[in-house]
């Protein structure tokens, strides 16, 4: 039976410098990731067209704007047919869709979490997805604009609707529970679980 290889790609949001390394160090940093199935590379993004997934593909370790690639994380292959893969996507499709984006709460990170489990039964490492946990916990510090989900003034950039899938109209839930304040800052949830600071790739552990 044919096997397809799953890892995911992550991009470092921040202006590379002294408060990207020490971000990175600490497991606070702004990441964009993304889903690697074969050979494309499938993340999500918001838009304000109605009933559309906010899903898309893209060739893998393409930058994000404003990113650059950070590391990989390998987690081994799945067994799943061409067909059932495309099910999986749709479904969590009908669940991602791109109104429903919120930089806190329903992100590209929350997306890679959900479809790597999905997937593979695996989770994505805590940090990853850290600094909209912190966000969740002090609001205060997020500028509002930056939560809702994108107009159509606004949208350009990212999951336009020509780069989304069309699914059925479903009510959009909460996928990922947001991790409590006390875990965001357990020392078990650092970058060291997958040692991306000292390698441009890493095998999921």
């Amino acid at each position: 039976m044919a096997r397809t290889s799953v890892s995911i790609n992550i991009y470092d949001l921040l202006p590379e410098g002294a408060l990207s390394s020490i971000a990175w160090a600490l497991g606070v940093g702004i990441y964009h990731s993304g889903v690697v199935i074969g050979d494309k590379e499938y993340a999500y993004g918001g838009h304000p067209v109605e009933n559309v997934s906010g899903i898309y593909t893209t060739v893998p370790r393409t930058l994000p704007p404003g990113g650059r690639f950070r590391t990989c994380i390998r987690y081994g292959y799945i067994t799943m047919t061409e067909k059932e893969i495309e099910e999986v996507v749709l479904d969590v499709g009908r669940e991602f869709q791109g109104p429903s984006y919120n930089l806190l709460t329903r992100n590209c990170n929350h997306f890679t979490t959900h479809l790597l489990y999905r997937l593979t039964a695996f989770s994505t490492p805590k940090w990853l997805n850290r600094a909209a946990a912190i966000g969740v916990a002090f609001p205060y510090v997020v500028p509002s604009g930056w939560i809702e989900p994108p107009t159509a003034d606004t949208v350009g950039a990212v999951g336009t609707a020509g780069t989304v899938d069309t699914v059925d109209t479903v009510n959009t839930v909460d996928i990922v529970d947001i991790v409590e304040i006390e875990e965001i800052l357990d020392n078990d949830t650092s970058p060291e679980l997958s040692e991306p600071h000292s390698s441009s790739t890493s095998d999921h552990s």
